[in-house]
């Protein structure tokens, strides 16, 4: 991997922890307010975080370098998504509602999601460009 790439990813992963210091969730905005930080506190963000880390700088890691940055985007986009649909039963009501999800996310989280989902994409496509180079 190029060292733009290298570059790109970290800055994207940057951007993507950065978002996760915004709220997210809660009812109103300045009255009940849960930040990102809530997918920090899940012990598998910080394994992923790793992970991603760990696939763009550690040069013994070149010939696993792919599958360990997917992993790592694909981990923190799962939880997410496992945040999205769980955090209110933990503060406002033991009920799993897509609705509930839904009304109660601020748009801080959808530019979070978007912004991993992004990554994860890029990941893939310099992947695939390397990929594409090594064949010829």
């Amino acid at each position: 991997m190029k060292l733009w790439q290298k570059i790109t990813l970290s800055v994207l992963l940057t951007v993507n922890i950065c978002l996760m210091f915004m709220t997210w969730f809660g009812g109103e905005k300045g009255v009940q307010e849960i930040s990102g930080t809530i997918v920090l506190k899940n012990p598998f963000t910080i394994v992923f975080i790793i992970i991603i880390i760990a696939g763009i700088w550690i040069r013994k890691a070149e010939k696993f370098q792919n599958p360990l940055i997917y992993t790592g985007f694909a981990g923190i986009m799962a939880v997410e998504i496992y945040e999205f649909f769980t955090w209110y039963t933990k503060t406002v009501s033991l009920n799993n509602s897509i609705i509930k999800s839904l009304n109660m996310a601020f748009p801080e989280f959808y530019l979070g999601l978007i912004v991993t989902v992004a990554s994860l994409t890029t990941a893939v496509l310099f992947g695939y460009c390397r990929y594409r180079l090594t064949i010829k």
